[in-house]
């Protein structure tokens, strides 16, 4: 696989943004790795909130991962089936919408709260 002088793959050549390279990214993916994706993001955040409530930072970036296998789920499914009744079709845009805003929340929320923890207690 050929990259430019920035080191990327000629397949993240076109994009613009993060946002866009992951969208692009998610499309490639099959329906099984995104539906494991899904599944294995959420059933993580959600053991690791229960049995281990201190490591917030790895349970939103395992949720943002599950977002992920949703968003390229309810993607594909736009795709591939274009002659939805129009009202489902709006309704899978803004579940779509919904999906990768919380997706994207949780990921910046990992980051913050993984950025305090190696901070640790500042007192000024």
């Amino acid at each position: 696989m050929m990259a430019d002088l920035a080191g990327r793959p000629r397949s993240f050549a076109g994009s613009s943004n993060a946002f866009v390279a992951v969208a692009d990214k998610a499309r490639q993916m099959s329906d099984r790795a995104l539906v494991s994706a899904e599944a294995g993001g959420f059933a993580l955040a959600i053991a690791m909130l229960v049995w281990a409530p201190h490591t917030l930072e790895l349970a939103l970036i395992t949720a943002a991962f599950g977002a992920l296998g949703l968003w390229g789920v309810t993607d594909h499914m736009l795709e591939s089936h274009r002659r939805l009744y129009m009202p489902i079709r709006l309704l899978l845009k803004g579940f779509r919408s919904l999906i990768a805003a919380l997706g994207t929340a949780s990921a910046i929320a990992a980051g913050y709260a993984f950025v305090g923890r190696l901070m640790g207690v500042f007192i000024l």
